[in-house]
């Protein structure tokens, strides 16, 4: 999560070291902690603007990039001081968050790419990179999720304007809609939808890159310790599935709309959630670690409700 980092100096101590105290509650004053959202929402920009004024190192300027980088972690690496300060100012202005441990968010699980996909009446096939096939009950999936993710790629300098020659960003930009809040999952879990942060900025980077948007899922098992990874190119054929006119995207979006409707134990991101609802929008995330840090926020409050294993 991008924030400002100015309450922590390079030379605190770290969780992992030793701490010397000098009293009752001063190792917990001194490891980072990160402000969670309680709802995925976008916060008011002139909300957050009035609670950074003077209070716990952040400044109104911030306010812009904090508000469109907030999926879930609105910030990060704070004392605690700071992370207090900050959620009494931020509740004053009707943003909601709680102040955690770093420590308590914990990582996600490693990534296991998978060779194919598909769908079986039992389960979720995968295929490991040596094609032996595993099938994963749908009872045991507690995180579907998937994602449009702007990633940047190098490019030659080329004729024209723009970036080598395409006039500008127009030909990478999703096409969205204003989503309003919804409700992913079993009953719990609310969130709200965004835009793309596409900017003026992106048709005038350089001839070196351009933004790239690509497409990734992700299934997370029950125990929380395994994490399944794919994309439109690693996909199966599969029983009662719908033609998609050999286009690898949109055979992919079928596949994940399956999942999301078989996955009855599952909590879905709001891509999922969307494509199970029968929504046909693209919906996008501005980086990678938007997108992982949305399904860290679900893992975690699915930790916190005892829903994870």
């Amino acid at each position: 999560m991008a924030g400002r980092t100015a309450v922590r100096t390079p030379f605190e101590p770290r969780r992992d070291f030793p701490l010397p105290t000098s009293g009752p509650g001063e190792y917990i004053r001194r490891v980072p902690y990160a402000l969670m959202q309680r709802r995925l929402e976008i916060p008011d920009e002139e909300a957050l603007r009035r609670a950074f004024r003077g209070v716990g190192g952040m400044a109104p300027s911030d306010a812009p990039h904090v508000a469109r980088d907030a999926f879930g972690v609105l910030l990060r690496q704070l004392d605690f001081d700071a992370a207090q300060a900050l959620q009494h100012s931020l509740a004053q202005q009707g943003v909601a968050t709680d102040v955690v441990d770093e420590a308590e968010l914990g990582e996600l699980p490693a990534a296991k790419r998978v060779r194919r996909v598909g769908i079986q009446e039992s389960g979720l096939a995968v295929c490991d990179p040596y094609d032996r096939e595993l099938v994963i009950p749908w009872e045991s999936l507690r995180v579907v999720s998937g994602g449009l993710v702007r990633t940047t790629e190098l490019r030659r300098p080329s004729g024209g304007g723009g970036l080598g020659g395409g006039g500008g960003s127009a030909g990478w930009e999703p096409d969205l809609a204003d989503w309003g809040a919804m409700i992913v999952g079993p009953g719990i879990v609310p969130v709200s939808m965004r835009p793309a942060m596409m900017t003026g900025a992106d048709a005038v980077q350089g001839a070196r890159e351009r933004p790239v948007w690509a497409w990734t899922a992700d299934v997370i098992l029950a125990g929380g310790s395994i994490r399944f990874v794919f994309s439109p190119d690693r996909l199966l054929a599969w029983p009662g599935a719908a033609p998609a006119e050999g286009n690898s995207e949109s055979r992919f979006l079928e596949l994940l709309r399956a999942v999301a409707e078989r996955a009855s134990q599952a909590v879905l991101n709001r891509v999922a959630f969307a494509l199970r609802e029968g929504e046909t929008e693209t919906i996008s995330y501005p980086s990678r670690n938007a997108y992982q840090e949305e399904l860290l926020w679900i893992v975690w409050r699915l930790r916190q409700t005892g829903r994870l294993g």
